[in-house]
């Protein structure tokens, strides 16, 4: 994760969150609007190891028949990968479906994925683990070639939880193509 995120902290089940910034540190216009059944902490009075630690520490809960949507708004990037990390307390077997819509692409709709649960928040050092087909033990999914302002993500239960702790945004850089074939 970039050293710059943004956190919620005491973040209630709906909010909204403007005035966030890259991971330059630098401000921009996009904002989020959360609705969640829903939030949790992982041992509230745990000091986090680390800044990845710190992101799973809380998160936006379901339960067994919410869904929780977050939407982002004034996306800059014309092409962006969109990362949804999730780690839904210390139990095991917690799993959920996870959706995008960014208003222009097909919608893409991925999981379930299981929790792979216990990211050691006092300890750190743990690794990201990219769930990248139904039914495998993750705590991230990626959606890539996403082209639309805003973005709508969606977490729904398949196994009593979908949590989400975290979403990153990532500008797709186009490759450049030089042509070696010169005119003779």
């Amino acid at each position: 994760m970039a050293d710059n995120g943004n956190t919620s902290g005491g973040v209630a089940r709906t909010g909204t969150q403007a005035g966030l910034v890259d991971s330059l540190g630098n401000s921009s216009q996009v904002s989020v609007l959360w609705d969640t059944s829903n939030t949790w902490s992982l041992r509230p009075n745990a000091v986090p190891a680390d800044g990845n630690a710190q992101l799973f520490k809380g998160y936006l809960d379901t339960t067994d028949t919410s869904t929780t949507t977050v939407n982002i708004t004034d996306i800059p990037y014309l092409v962006y990968d969109a990362y949804v990390y999730f780690d839904g307390g210390n139990t095991t077997n917690l799993s959920g479906f996870y959706a995008v819509n960014d208003g222009v692409s097909p919608v893409q709709s991925e999981g379930p994925y299981l929790d792979s649960a216990n990211w050691p928040i006092e300890d750190g050092g743990y690794a990201f683990i990219e769930a990248k087909k139904p039914g495998d033990t993750g705590n991230v999914a990626a959606f890539t070639g996403l082209r639309g302002t805003s973005l709508t993500i969606t977490a729904t239960p398949d196994n009593r939880r979908a949590p989400i702790n975290a979403i990153q945004i990532v500008a797709v850089v186009p490759e450049l193509v030089v042509n070696s074939t010169a005119a003779t």
